[in-house]
């Protein structure tokens, strides 16, 4: 029977015959409660689409050759935990917005078990490269005379 795991947006289910966890199967609940929680987490500084920015901003900057990639780790202990504590540490301000208490509990439970598997968010890596000096103007600037007034 193949499981299913629930992708960046916490909402489309892929069909998974070989799994290296247990997939995650409670996707309009975990949609809820993750989304709540980003909610959340806008309201201060948070922002998620930062990292979808950052390579017009190292245009921007005067970097050339400005490359970049995304990966989203599948069955990533680690991020599934940050998950867990993200949840947990706004679990009020969730719940005082809407979302029953039993919901973030369950998502809760779901991101504590060892087993669950979720698709991480995307991790971005941008890179870029200081443009050569421009040798000419270099030069110029070294010759031209000195203004000592």
């Amino acid at each position: 029977m193949p499981g299913y795991i629930f992708d960046q947006t916490w909402e489309r289910e892929t069909d998974l015959d070989d799994w290296p966890c247990d997939p995650v199967d409670a996707g309009p609940l975990f949609g809820r409660v993750w989304g709540a929680t980003l909610e959340v987490m806008r309201t201060g500084a948070y922002d998620g689409g930062w990292s979808w920015r950052a390579a017009a901003g190292l245009r921007a900057a005067g970097l050339t050759e400005v490359a970049g990639e995304a990966r989203a780790p599948i069955g990533d202990g680690a991020f599934t935990e940050m998950m867990h504590l993200s949840v947990l540490r706004f679990r009020e301000p969730v719940v005082a917005g809407g979302v029953p208490a039993a919901d973030v509990d369950s998502c809760l439970a779901m991101l504590a078990d060892p087993g669950s598997c979720v698709t991480a968010a995307p991790l971005v890596s941008v890179w870029g490269r200081r443009p050569p000096p421009d040798r000419d103007a270099q030069r110029r600037a070294r010759s031209a005379p000195a203004n000592h007034s």
